[in-house]
């Protein structure tokens, strides 16, 4: 799949404005050569145009891999940087720091509602909400957050 490149072109005093070239939001990634080079290979995640990915989250995963997870939404109305629609779930992929894959992905029910710590051990460490949550997407309610954790073992 070719990159989604849209048009991004500098606002005076404001930083830059991006016009994406999807309609939906999706998964990608490109790694940096060094804090000084553009953008190097970019790695696409996801590429179902009729879904929404949100809340995007990276973290290192042993010495050579990253976890990334994000949340897919189905009939999702965005605006104002919010998106709301049906949850379909919690997405997580391992990718090397070449951009390959390092094992199938997997949807998860949950959602990582904040971010991946990583602990001294390596072990990962997220806090989530053990419930589905329903359209639109909002606050957990009632619900006492929980932790789990993973290790690259």
């Amino acid at each position: 799949m070719p990159p989604p490149r849209g048009r991004i072109r500098p606002i005076s005093g404001r930083g830059w404005s991006v016009t994406p070239k999807t309609a939906t939001h999706q998964v990608a990634i490109a790694f940096l050569k060094n804090r000084n080079s553009g953008p190097g290979k970019t790695v696409y995640l996801s590429a179902d145009k009729g879904t929404e990915h949100v809340d995007v989250h990276l973290a290192p995963y042993g010495k050579d891999k990253l976890l990334l997870s994000w949340e897919s939404l189905k009939n999702a109305k965005c605006s104002a940087g919010t998106c709301t629609g049906t949850f379909t779930g919690t997405h997580l992929r391992l990718v090397d720091r070449n951009g390959k894959f390092a094992g199938a992905g997997t949807v998860v029910s949950a959602r990582i509602t904040g971010d991946i710590a990583v602990l001294k051990d390596g072990t990962l460490s997220w806090a989530y909400a053990p419930v589905t949550p329903s359209s639109p997407l909002r606050s957990p309610g009632r619900h006492r957050p929980r932790r789990a954790c993973g290790s690259p073992g």
